[in-house]
């Protein structure tokens, strides 16, 4: 029974570790389109929040 649940364990560390490094990745590349769009620093493009509709208005 202690073998099942430290297999288990293992299984599940290996599953959290494999998500890590897509997260870590993904985070990675989405801060290089932000700096090759001209967000240095990683920022974020938040010029869709001022887009027609989304919050600002002219008037």
């Amino acid at each position: 029974m202690a073998a099942d649940l430290l297999q288990v364990a293992r299984g599940l560390r290996d599953q959290l570790d494999h998500y890590k490094t897509r997260v870590e990745e993904q985070n990675t590349l989405l801060r290089r389109e932000s700096v090759s769009r001209g967000y240095p620093n990683g920022g974020v493009d938040r010029s869709w929040l001022f887009s027609s509709g989304a919050g600002a208005q002219s008037g």
